[in-house]
């Protein structure tokens, strides 16, 4: 039944999604776009590129703190190739964290259970942080967002807080017979193991909680820049509560990328904030672009340089 309301949703939301890009006045748009300075986009793309390298930097503070032995280099290639997945996948993008997780079990020399964990462990920090700035931002959101949210947080804190304590139970239990039950039952034990490491290092947790804030509040922060050449009495709270609120619906998993349910959401909470239809869908979609598109073309390229490097390497030039 779940299955079927699913794919009834995603005619539903394009249909949504045509209307509303119907009712924007395409001049209006273009003169929307053309506020926009000349200086901006290339400024907005060094810092997208700045934020990766952020988000990557956190990956391998990650990885030395589980034991994989992985560079900085190594773990921007995996990441690179872990975007383009993203990018096709919907909704919760499980592609390119399976990408990442087969990747740091033959670069990293670790386990399949141990990468995997690892990767779980990124996300868990992830998803807790954005949680965190939300809800410290987001005062004018709607109640069912605090209610999604708080369960949430409050599976997070147990992980974080009492690992030990499941660890030990799960380690007393039946021994699972199905295969994939089985694997999944060692990857949250290692992921347990990894968090209990990471508790006792209070200077680790610290830093890569504090890392993984600094990371979220940077995106924000390029809509700021945007949309205040559109609104400039728009606040940093409002412009953060509308950023968390699209990527939480582009979670959904509807399109690849969480394409359209983004875009939609954004633009119409620009709307209710106060700005023209036209001016909303401007500021949202070079957001996206400068996000989304241009962060694939960029891994994309990254890539090609890689296989050039590769090879060069094995030609002996």
């Amino acid at each position: 039944m779940k299955k079927h309301l699913k794919w009834l949703a995603i005619p539903i939301v394009l249909v949504l999604l045509v209307f509303a890009i119907s009712q924007i006045d395409r001049e209006e748009l273009v003169r929307s776009v053309q506020q926009i300075p000349w200086w901006l986009l290339p400024a907005l793309f060094t810092f997208q590129i700045v934020t990766q390298l952020f988000v990557n930097l956190q990956w391998f503070y990650i990885s030395k703190l589980t034991g994989a032995r992985l560079s900085f280099g190594q773990m921007f290639r995996i990441n690179c190739h872990g975007i383009v997945y993203d990018s096709v996948t919907p909704g919760l993008k499980v592609g390119g964290e399976i990408s990442r997780a087969m990747r740091i079990r033959e670069t990293g020399e670790v386990s399949g259970d141990k990468a995997a964990a690892m990767v779980a462990l990124q996300k868990l920090f992830f998803i807790a942080t954005q949680y965190m700035v939300l809800l410290v931002a987001g005062g004018q959101l709607h109640i069912a967002l605090y209610l999604l949210a708080l369960p949430l947080l409050g599976a997070i804190v147990v992980v974080f807080f009492i690992p030990d304590i499941i660890h030990a139970k799960m380690t007393r239990m039946k021994q699972p017979k199905r295969r994939l039950i089985m694997r999944v039952h060692r990857i949250i034990l290692a992921l347990l193991d990894q968090m209990n490491s990471l508790r006792c290092n209070k200077k680790g947790l610290i830093n890569l909680t504090l890392l993984s804030i600094f990371i979220w509040l940077l995106y924000p922060a390029k809509l700021y820049l945007l949309a205040m050449f559109f609104s400039p009495t728009i606040t940093i709270f409002q412009i953060t509560a509308i950023t968390f609120t699209a990527y939480i619906i582009a979670t959904l998993p509807l399109f690849p990328g969480g394409l359209g349910g983004f875009e939609g959401t954004m633009t119409a909470l620009l709307v209710s904030a106060g700005y023209v239809v036209s001016d909303a869908a401007a500021a949202t979609i070079v957001f996206r672009f400068v996000t989304f598109w241009f962060l694939l073309l960029f891994s994309l390229f990254c890539i090609g340089v890689y296989k050039i490097i590769d090879f060069r390497k094995k030609r002996g030039l």
